[in-house]
C-alpha cells in the first residue's frame, strides 16, 4: 500500500513552526499574568505597611503630646508629671545591675579598722569608743582610746600610718579549654584563706554556675556497715573542722583548685600561672592556667613589686586624717590612757560592691579582709581622763 503526501515538506514546516510560537506565546501570558499577581500582592502589601506605619507614626504623635485624634482613648504621655515613676520594666531591670554594682558594702568597714588602728605593745592598742560615716561625701569621724600608749605615741603612729594603707581587688581566672582565653571565676565559687600568712582562693570547680563541668561524686563501697558518728577519730575531726573552715557548703561533687592570690614579682606570678609554683607542698596537686588578676598591685620596669605605685593607685585615704583633742592621763581606775578623735576622708574604691575580692592591706604589709580573717576586737567603751599627764 502506498501513501502520497499531498503538503510539501516545507509546508508541514511551516505548520509545525506556528505551533511552537503559539505554544511560546501562551507560556509568556501565563507568565506575565503571575508576574502581575505577584507585584499586585506585593505591591498590597507595601502599601499597607506604609499606611500602618503612618498610623501608628500618628497615633504615638498623638499619646506623646496630645495632638491629633488617637484611636484609643487616653492621657498623653507628656500630660503626665511623674514621667519618671512611669518606667517599664525592662528599664528597671536594666537599672538593678547598675545599682548592684554601685552599692555599698558596710561590712568592709571593719578590717579597715583592723588595718588603720595601731596594735603594738610599744605603740600601744588603740579602740574604737564611738565612729561616725557619711557616704555621700565618704567622710568618716572616730573617737579612740588606748590604755596601754607611751604618752601620745598611738595617737602619732595613727596619723602616719593611715595614709600608708591601701587596698586591692580584682578576679581569679581560669583558662576556658575551648576558646584558649582567661576568664573570670565567679565570686560565689571563691572562697578565701590564710595559709601560713599567704592568701589562697579555693575554686569550686563543678559547682553549678562556675562555668565548669560537674565532677563525677566518687563512691566508695562499704566495706561493712555504716560508721557510728561517735566512733569518729580526733585527726578525722580535726580534718573535718579544718575544711568546714575553707567552706561550710563542702560538697564532694566539686573539685577543689586552691589558687594563691599574691605573687612577690611579675616573674613569681608567670611561673604561677605555667604551673611552677614555688611554695607549692610536697604532695600538693599541680596548678596551672589559674592565678588572680590584681585591679591595684603595680611591677615596675624590672617586674618587681612597686609599693609606691601601689599605694598612688589604691590608697584608702588621699590626704593625712585631721587628728585632733588629744588627751593623755589617768582614769577613775588609775589606769593610764589616750584618748583622741581624727576625721578623714576615705576613698569609695573599698566599699563598692562591684570591686570583688576586697583586701585592705596596713602599714605593716599584713593582709586584712573580713572574707577570710577574723577581726580583732576594735570597739571600746569611752572613758574620761581625770588626770592630766604633763
Amino acid at each position: 500500500m502506498y501513501e502520497i503526501s499531498l503538503v510539501p515538506d516545507i509546508k508541514a514546516e511551516l505548520l509545525k513552526q506556528q505551533k511552537l510560537r503559539n505554544l511560546i506565546i501562551l507560556i509568556c501570558i501565563v507568565v506575565a499574568i503571575a508576574c502581575g499577581a505577584v507585584l499586585l500582592i506585593l505591591g498590597g502589601i507595601v502599601g499597607t505597611q506604609a499606611i500602618t506605619i503612618e498610623t501608628q507614626k500618628a497615633e504615638i504623635k498623638c499619646r506623646s503630646i496630645g495632638e491629633g485624634s488617637c484611636r484609643n482613648t487616653g492621657t498623653a504621655v507628656s500630660n503626665f508629671h511623674n514621667l519618671n515613676e512611669l518606667l517599664t520594666m525592662q528599664s528597671q531591670m536594666k537599672d538593678l545591675s547598675v545599682l548592684n554594682a554601685n552599692k555599698i558594702k558596710l561590712s568592709r568597714l571593719f578590717p579597715i579598722f583592723d588595718a588603720i588602728l595601731p596594735d603594738d605593745p610599744v605603740e600601744g592598742t588603740v579602740s574604737v569608743t564611738e565612729a561616725s560615716m557619711d557616704f555621700s561625701t565618704m567622710s568618716f569621724y572616730m573617737e579612740a582610746v588606748s590604755y596601754n600608749s607611751i604618752a601620745f605615741t598611738a595617737q602619732e603612729a595613727f596619723r602616719k600610718n593611715l595614709p600608708e594603707v591601701y587596698y586591692d581587688y580584682g578576679d581569679y581566672m581560669r583558662k576556658d579549654k575551648e576558646t584558649d582565653e582567661y576568664v573570670t571565676i565567679p565570686s560565689f565559687c571563691i572562697t578565701e584563706a590564710t595559709e601560713d600568712g599567704i592568701v589562697y582562693g579555693y575554686y569550686y570547680k563543678g559547682k553549678p554556675g562556675c562555668e565548669a563541668p560537674m565532677v563525677e561524686e566518687t563512691k566508695k563501697e562499704d566495706e561493712s556497715k555504716e560508721k557510728d558518728e561517735n566512733d569518729t577519730t580526733a585527726e578525722e575531726a580535726e580534718k573535718e573542722e579544718e575544711n568546714a573552715e575553707v567552706d561550710d557548703n563542702l560538697n564532694t561533687n566539686y573539685e577543689i583548685i586552691k589558687i594563691r592570690r599574691t605573687y612577690t614579682d611579675q616573674e613569681d606570678k608567670t611561673t604561677y600561672i605555667n604551673g611552677n609554683d614555688k611554695l607549692r607542698k610536697d604532695g600538693e596537686p599541680k596548678v596551672k592556667d589559674y592565678y588572680f588578676e590584681s585591679q591595684c598591685i603595680k611591677y615596675d620596669s624590672e617586674g618587681k613589686f612597686d609599693e609606691d605605685s601601689t599605694l598612688e593607685a589604691c590608697p584608702l585615704v588621699n590626704e593625712e586624717p585631721d587628728v585632733f583633742d588629744g588627751s593623755y592621763g589617768k582614769n577613775d581606775e588609775g589606769q593610764k590612757i589616750l584618748t583622741f578623735s581624727a576625721s578623714f576622708v576615705l576613698n569609695r574604691g573599698p566599699f563598692i560592691s562591684a570591686n570583688k575580692h576586697m583586701m585592705i592591706i596596713g602599714p605593716s604589709r599584713r593582709n586584712v579582709t573580713d572574707s577570710y580573717q577574723q577581726v580583732r576586737p576594735i570597739f571600746s567603751e569611752k572613758d574620761e581622763v581625770v588626770e592630766e599627764t604633763k
